[in-house]
């Protein structure tokens, strides 16, 4: 309790900032502390996977956030608006819930610019116009898949959000639909297949300078693999890879913690308990008959609740 008997929650905001070097020590203590601490402790990440946070995994549940949808987004500037008695139609305000790309506090301080004069007129809208601002990936890919110009075709992805990776698979996704001479599509795939070469040398050299070659062998690759045009109307449609790579990683990340808590009581290594110990604490909780003994297991290795149900499945 606080000087005045009242309760606290910690909040640490963006964890993923704390280097591995820099800021040695840092992940074990709040793990300490997590232990330790009566108050409840609230961490936000942008990615939670990382390996530096298989320790805080064990101690802590996670909440996904998705973007706000820009009608949700509308519901929080609308009543803002009035309040604050700004003069907007109700037209003007979904524009700039729009323009926010899910990001609720982008949109309040969209609306306080604006509002400046305590009115905001149509043609206010368009000084958000110089933000510069996400392209649809659909149009990159038109870009791309429709012209045989290099140079039109290089800088397709420069201002998309996906990272090249993500656009690796959504070429990859919609070439055939795209192409349809198999010399064209050999072409294509085999500047697919060299962005994913330098993909893999960047992981493992760190050689981020191969970048600029990813991104040259899907954008102007591609574009020039095809002989001429081809004019049908395509729709590009988001690989499901992404989703089930998404969903692999989820499981393989409960996965991997439980078999983390199994080394730590068995002083084993993480690779042999996954092969060895992993499946029949697997199978002693999904045949579930014997209560004692899952009750048991779960006390000793410290399991959550979703980690238990995990091993339900």
């Amino acid at each position: 309790m606080s000087l005045f008997a009242k309760g606290k929650i910690i909040l640490v905001d963006e964890i993923d900032g704390v280097s591995g070097t820099k800021d040695r020590g840092g992940i074990p203590e709040l793990v300490r502390v997590i232990e330790e601490t009566k108050f409840p402790i609230v961490m936000t990440a942008n990615d939670p996977f990382g390996k530096k946070f298989s320790a805080l995994r064990k101690k802590a549940g996670m909440v996904e956030f998705e973007p706000l949808q820009y009608n949700h987004v509308f519901d929080i500037i609308n009543p803002i608006s009035s309040d604050e008695k700004i003069k907007a139609e109700s037209d003007i305000l979904k524009s700039i819930a729009r323009r926010a790309g899910g990001d609720a506090r982008a949109a309040i301080n969209d609306l306080q610019m604006l509002s400046a004069r305590g009115e905001i007129k149509k043609e206010d809208i368009d000084v958000l116009s110089d933000r510069e601002r996400t392209e649809e990936i659909a149009t990159a890919l038109t870009k791309i898949f429709k012209t045989t110009d290099p140079l039109v075709a290089k800088y397709s992805f420069d201002t998309v959000s996906e990272d090249l990776k993500q656009c690796l698979l959504w070429v990859d996704e919609n070439l055939p639909k795209e192409y349809e001479k198999p010399a064209d599509l050999a072409r294509a795939y085999d500047y697919v297949s060299k962005a994913d070469i330098m993909n893999r040398r960047i992981m493992r050299w760190q050689h981020w300078r191969f970048l600029v070659y990813v991104n040259d062998y899907l954008s102007a690759g591609v574009a020039v693999s095809k002989d001429e045009k081809y004019r049908k109307i395509v729709d590009y449609e988001q690989t499901q890879r992404l989703l089930k790579i998404f969903i692999a990683n989820r499981k393989y990340q409960k996965r991997l913690a439980i078999c983390e808590k199994i080394a730590d009581q068995t002083h084993s290594s993480k690779k042999e308990v996954l092969k060895n110990t992993y499946p029949y604490i697997k199978s002693i909780f999904k045949k579930g008959k014997d209560k004692e003994m899952m009750s048991g297991i779960a006390d000793k290795l410290e399991l959550g609740d979703e980690e238990v149900e995990y091993l339900k499945r």
